[in-house]
């Protein structure tokens, strides 16, 4: 629901005047971001996983990754939008302050491309956050 809630807080008519950081599209051409946070957490592992064990890729930094490769190869004429892409190897959970500061910047790298027509985000694996 929080999510939701952000989502409608933001005003779509003031960032729809933007130049949406240089991602100004042409008419018709749909408007779909992509990223996400990535880690496999043991409910059971006793140390907590900080920002120090992410990767964090923001951006044109994005498009390198292996992992969202195949959108521009098998939809080559969509131009996807990088937001934020956060991944760790598998540990225990993260801790909150280090997952409140990723999801932070990621739905600040989000707002700034609204409107959209799509978002992007592979699901995959076991998150999970101290507290969550």
């Amino acid at each position: 629901m929080l999510r939701r809630s952000f989502l409608k807080s933001a005003s779509l008519a003031a960032l729809a005047t933007t130049t949406h950081h240089g991602w100004a599209l042409p008419a018709g051409v749909p408007r779909i971001a992509y990223g996400g946070i990535s880690i496999e957490s043991s409910t059971y592992g006793h140390i907590r996983a900080s920002m120090g064990d992410f990767t964090i890729l923001r951006g044109n930094e994005a498009d390198d990754n292996a992992r969202f490769a195949f959108l521009k190869k098998r939809y080559p004429t969509v131009p996807f939008l990088p937001t934020l892409v956060a991944t760790a190897v598998p540990g225990g959970p993260i801790a909150r302050d280090t997952y409140e500061k990723i999801k932070a910047e990621f739905l600040n790298r989000l707002k700034v491309l609204l409107p959209l027509d799509g978002l992007y985000l592979p699901m995959h694996g076991a998150m999970f956050v101290e507290g969550m």
